[in-house]
């Protein structure tokens, strides 16, 4: 694993707005660079992708035994995350439905040499899908033509569709999210397009728009039509709060939702603390508590359990605070994890996303920071693959 230096494209603003991606800088710096890329070996790629499958399996069975234990009536666990309880129900026959999921982000800590580390697991609204996906390997094709890249995100985001929507030619797939975020747009169009190119009728609305019928029992979209499969780029937590949440206790036919409810309890980082107690010593995970007393004296990251994009995250490395970052999660309750140094390359330090489609890992983002906690202004830098 190395950072190699690059000479951006000519034009190359133009180049990624004409894949409609207008957000290259953000605030002035840029977003998208092309002044660097990572280097893998086929083997190290080979590790990223084995241990990303190995996490999800682990993160399934972890679902498996919060959601288990609950109808057993043992709530100490589902209780952790903060979950409304009167959603614990539809959150657990989610899961025992195995209703199918489309897309997942693992942040990983790797330096190539040791073990890959999970940091955690962005398993409902992950963005950075179409810099990962269309605009690295475009990249690629012209900076490193006789390269390679852990890419199988769009073919493998087509092909899923076919499991998560109805037969073709039926009722349209709704895709929803806050368009007003150009970043959330992209995505979520983006998305869209995957899944008309499986063959599937789509229709784009605002999640604001989303609303019900009350003669009918169920919701509908901008138009008044009945919507039965919808991909929703807005966050579980977020529903749970608003009006929506009692509604969906009333539906007489439930939606479709992608992501699934039982995703709750994979993006919650509560889930690091009970992988942890599951799988004790893991090369592949870090110590997590929900205790602060298991790191008396030790280096460790203080994070929400539903904070984004390194929101209100409190770096403590020599029993002093060296770094904290600002956000809107200052209210909601935290994990404690160990501190993972991060490799340094050029005074830089990447956080690998590895992607997972359905039940696979299908490709690979990157996120560069000079500081300890990658945030939504972080760089994305493309990779390749060569020996």
């Amino acid at each position: 694993m190395k950072r190699e230096t690059f000479e951006a494209r000519k034009n190359w603003e133009e180049r990624v707005e004409g894949y409609g991606f207008d957000i290259h800088h953000i605030d002035g710096e840029i977003y998208w660079a092309e002044d660097a890329a990572y280097r893998f070996t086929p083997a190290e790629i080979d590790t990223i992708e084995d241990v990303t499958n190995e996490l999800h399996q682990l993160s399934l069975k972890a679902v498996d035994k919060i959601v288990t234990s609950y109808r057993a009536g043992d709530t100490s666990l589902i209780g952790k995350f903060d979950i409304p309880p009167q959603l614990w129900p539809q959150v657990a026959a989610s899961w025992e439905k195995r209703e199918p999921s489309l897309y997942g982000r693992f942040d990983l800590q790797y330096d190539g040499v040791n073990p890959p580390k999970m940091l955690e697991y962005n398993a409902d609204t992950p963005t950075s899908l179409y810099e990962s996906s269309i605009l690295q390997w475009d990249w690629l094709k012209e900076a490193k033509p006789e390269g390679d890249q852990f890419n199988m995100l769009h073919d493998n985001l087509v092909a899923r569709w076919n499991t998560l929507a109805s037969p073709r030619g039926e009722e349209p797939v709704h895709f929803m999210g806050a368009l007003e975020s150009r970043e959330d747009f992209i995505c979520t169009e983006y998305l869209r397009d995957t899944c008309a190119k499986a063959g599937h009728s789509t229709h784009l609305m605002d999640v604001d728009e989303l609303a019900w019928d009350e003669k009918n029992r169920g919701f509908v979209d901008d138009e008044r039509n009945p919507v039965k499969t919808a991909f929703k780029l807005y966050p579980w937590e977020h529903i749970a709060m608003d009006e929506a949440a009692s509604l969906l206790e009333q539906q007489a036919k439930p939606v479709n939702w992608v992501e699934p409810m039982w995703k709750m309890l994979l993006s919650n980082k509560a889930i690091l603390p009970v992988l942890w107690e599951m799988n004790p010593g893991h090369p592949n995970l870090l110590k997590a508590s929900f205790n602060q007393e298991a790191f008396a004296g030790e280096d460790h990251v203080v994070k929400p359990k539903l904070s984004r994009e390194g929101a209100n995250v409190t770096v403590v490395l020599n029993n002093m605070t060296a770094q904290k970052t600002g956000g809107d999660y200052n209210e909601n309750s935290v994990i404690y994890q160990a501190y993972a140094p991060m490799p340094e390359f050029d005074g830089y330090r990447p956080v690998l996303g590895s992607w997972v489609v359905g039940d696979t890992a299908s490709g690979l983002g990157i996120r560069e920071e000079k500081g300890f906690v990658t945030t939504n202004q972080s760089r994305f830098v493309p990779h390749f693959i060569a020996a």
